[in-house]
């Protein structure tokens, strides 16, 4: 796992992982804050998702879309601005990155490519 400073906050990232997408370490990551995961795989397996203070706010698959009647209301006009409302979504890997940066109001910088920290994820 990588960490890298950002604007607002740290970005975390693995090489071929999913740690950052397992529940109990998404409570754990937004405890007194927000959290946001993205994970895309080979398989096209995907998920997006936005925890708040240890509560899970938002689950979704960024690739094919859909399931809108589940998803909190000010999340939905983001969606589908971003192309990932409907059957199949029109972001692309992009969109769901772009909606992690909205929810948790921490973005990219210059820095941001610059691995500040490593470490171990144990679950």
């Amino acid at each position: 796992m990588c960490a890298r400073r950002a604007d607002g906050g740290t970005i975390l990232s693995e090489w071929n992982g999913f740690a950052g997408t397992l529940p109990e370490v998404l409570r754990l990551l937004s405890a007194g804050m927000v959290a946001a995961s993205v994970f895309v795989n080979v398989n096209m397996v995907a998920s997006c998702d936005h925890y708040a203070d240890g509560r899970n706010i938002l689950t979704s698959d960024p690739l094919f879309g859909g399931g809108e009647d589940g998803i909190p209301e000010d999340f939905v006009a983001d969606r589908i601005e971003l192309g990932l409302a409907g059957a199949k979504s029109e972001g692309g890997l992009a969109a769901p990155l772009l909606l992690a940066e909205r929810i948790t109001e921490v973005r990219p910088n210059a820095s941001s490519d610059v691995v500040a920290a490593h470490g171990v994820l144990e679950y």
